[in-house]
């Protein structure tokens, strides 16, 4: 999602980046002037530049501006590439109050130590620089009429089975493991000696993830929340049985690469517990930067054997991983596990600013969020017994469920309202509508009122309509399962194995 981010993020110049302006990037030890990117081969930024100043030297605020005038109208003769990779480092001498052009630099290779003084000069308080920074980027984006790629992703009638045990022959014990067995051998003769239970996780949902909006995927455990996220990022076991389309910009997961296209975080954290080397680049500060992790950022990771950082650390780390990538859909499964509220808050606060500026789809589960986090949010998805109970603006689901006679008292959070009130235990307390007597409402009578309600009905209408590929940009879908060659990928396994294996001797 990011290296999109940040290869347009340079194709004009940083709108907060101007030699010579107020904005600088570096108070008193230099700044930088972007310019775009460009295709054809390229001359000398030095030689352009020298030529078109004539030797000239300025020192007034006037010819200053002048200055940087002519520099970025060299700019614009550079072709494409060019553009993009190159910048004009300049210095400031606070004493003398005067500025030095040095040299034409790349983008590319500034250093770490530059990369991370940038972020840090950039990104003082992450969730409000994070931003007012993508704001003005998008600002430039739409006066130059630059469209960032999208991603809409549609479900239709999806419904995820599966055959399992169900009583004492589903505990796992030696007795059913070989029973287990001897029926996978008789099977393969066609002789069936138990019978399984058919389960359904999801039954028959539908709805849309829209781009540039974040979705919040909320409901009691064992709802289905993790199967669906799977089924969208197309990272559902093969033992399920799916029926039902997924769909990205109107093309099913058959035709694309959804491993690809998009990033699934998982619940679970698996890392290496170290390699050897540091190797960074400014999407990578930037995303340590916003997930706080600058604290441990030259600190391993460990496991059960080697001390390392934190749980909560790690669960910041598996996001950032899936972060960094060109992918503009995220499906997040509970981010928010071992971290405290206020961090919560922070993280999902910058998603926000991501989703809206970048217009990245964002898809994210949350067992129990905050009010303040809760209202971050555009849309929800209420999920329960495997069926869409809600699904629509987040301002509109407190109106639905008065409508059906339950009430969210003033001091109770919505998000704990919405879990409790589709419980057959927890929903008598917030009935509301003291002219009729209490009866319990089933999830499935949830999902039917739903339907003929507003909201409900414009969902449908909006999936009726087909996906318009004449606004699709293939850029946002990938098509090649692999980047690299198979040769690549060997070398690249093998350096990892030795590191693994110089740790454990």
């Amino acid at each position: 999602m990011l290296n999109s981010v940040f290869f347009f993020y340079t194709r004009k110049r940083f709108p907060f980046l101007y030699v010579g302006g107020q904005n600088g990037l570096f108070s008193s030890s230099g700044q930088m002037d972007l310019g775009r990117q460009s295709r054809s081969q390229s001359w000398s930024m030095e030689e352009l530049y020298a030529s078109a100043t004539d030797g000239s030297r300025r020192s007034s605020g006037s010819e200053e501006e002048d200055d940087d005038a002519l520099k970025r109208a060299v700019l614009e003769k550079l072709p494409t590439f060019d553009r993009l990779r190159t910048a004009f480092w300049v210095s400031y001498d606070i004493e003398n109050q005067q500025r030095h052009v040095h040299k034409q630099i790349d983008i590319r290779d500034l250093g770490s130590n530059v990369q991370q003084q940038i972020i840090e000069t950039l990104f003082k308080v992450a969730e409000v620089d994070n931003g007012r920074i993508l704001r003005k980027l998008r600002d430039r984006f739409d006066r130059i009429g630059i469209t960032l790629p999208t991603v809409e992703v549609r479900f239709e009638n999806v419904t995820v089975k599966t055959n399992c045990y169900v009583g004492n022959r589903a505990i796992p014990t030696l007795t059913n493991t070989a029973r287990n067995l001897a029926e996978m051998a008789f099977g393969f003769l066609g002789i069936g000696l138990s019978k399984r239970r058919n389960l359904a996780i999801l039954s028959n949902v539908s709805g849309m993830i829209k781009p540039s909006r974040m979705t919040l995927l909320l409901g009691p455990p064992s709802s289905g929340k993790t199967t669906l996220l799977r089924t969208l990022a197309g990272r559902l076991d093969h033992g399920l049985m799916v029926e039902g389309k997924v769909k990205y910009n109107g093309l099913t997961l058959e035709e694309l690469v959804p491993q690809r296209t998009s990033a699934y975080i998982s619940q679970t954290d698996v890392h290496a517990t170290a390699m050897e080397g540091v190797k960074t680049n400014i999407i990578t500060d930037y995303i340590i930067k916003i997930l706080g992790l600058e604290t441990c950022r030259d600190t391993i990771v460990g496991n059960q054997m080697i001390r390392g950082i934190s749980g909560g650390q790690k669960k910041r780390l598996t996001t950032g991983e899936m972060m960094v990538g060109s992918t503009k859909a995220l499906f997040m499964d509970e981010i928010s596990s071992g971290l405290d509220t206020s961090t919560t808050f922070q993280i999902v606060k910058c998603l926000q600013q991501i989703a809206h500026l970048t217009q990245t789809t964002i898809f994210m589960s949350l067992l129990q969020p905050s009010p303040e986090t809760f209202n971050l949010f555009d849309d929800i998805i209420l999920l329960s017994q495997g069926q869409i109970v809600y699904q629509g603006p987040i301002e509109h689901i407190a109106n639905f469920f008065q409508s059906l006679g339950f009430i969210c008292p003033e001091r109770k959070g919505i998000a704990d309202f919405l879990q409790e009130v589709i419980s057959e235990r927890d929903q008598e307390q917030y009935w509301g509508d003291k002219r009729k007597e209490y009866s319990y409402v089933s999830v499935s009578q949830f999902a039917d009122h739903f339907k003929q309600f507003h909201v409900g009905q414009q969902l449908q209408n909006e999936l009726l309509v087909p996906y318009n590929h004449t606004e699709s940009q293939k850029s946002a879908l990938v098509f090649k399962k692999y980047t690299v060659s198979k040769r690549s990928s060997s070398r690249h396994v093998l350096i990892k194995n030795g590191y693994l294996l110089k740790e454990l001797l």
